[in-house]
């Protein structure tokens, strides 16, 4: 038996690349799964896919950037289904070049989905799980993470931020009061 069978999974950037794979093997392992894209359509059709497949899921259209939008999905779901056990804070949007010739706003938005919005996500998902008393939350980064990457500066800026975070959750979750969040991790 899996140990995502019969689980709750949000996936952020679920509508394609590796977002689209994790849907689509968590739900192949038997979880329930929420395709969050910011493509409306990309996050509907992986779900369809799911569910003409024989597996569970929904699409949910977002910007993990908007803290509204993340925090609601996460609400939302923990609502409907009684519970969140995982989180997949996936999201991702890359813009290259040299760091002079990128603009301030080029800047902003990069930060804002792939940083801002894992911290959005794994900071409304730890509170969820911290009053239920379990969850996972895994917060996806790279190599860029770790090693540096001319010519991918707010990319590689924002991947060495969420190992930051990540390390750091992982060591408060367990000694935090409610013991709740079984793991945090960078992948």
């Amino acid at each position: 038996m899996s140990q995502f069978n019969d689980k709750i999974a949000i996936v952020t950037g679920g509508g394609m690349g590796l977002g689209r794979a994790l849907c689509v093997e968590l739900a192949r392992r038997g979880a329930t799964v929420v395709v969050a894209d910011i493509k409306g359509d990309a996050a509907a059709q992986v779900a369809e896919e799911i569910t003409r497949d024989g597996g569970q899921a929904r699409a949910a259209a977002i910007d993990v950037s908007r803290r509204k939008d993340i925090t609601d999905l996460i609400e939302t779901t923990a609502a409907d289904f009684g519970r969140l056990d995982y989180i997949f804070n996936n999201a991702v949007l890359v813009i290259g070049g040299d760091a002079r010739d990128i603009s301030l706003e080029q800047w902003e938005r990069a930060l804002g989905v792939d940083l801002l919005g894992v911290v959005y996500g794994a900071v409304a998902a730890y509170q969820v799980m911290a009053k239920q008393g379990h969850g996972h939350i895994v917060n996806v980064s790279s190599a860029t993470g770790l090693i540096p990457q001319p010519g991918n500066t707010p990319y590689c800026t924002s991947k060495w931020g969420i190992v930051g975070l990540s390390l750091s959750l992982r060591f408060e979750a367990p000694t935090s009061a409610s013991r709740s969040v079984a793991c945090v991790r960078a992948t």
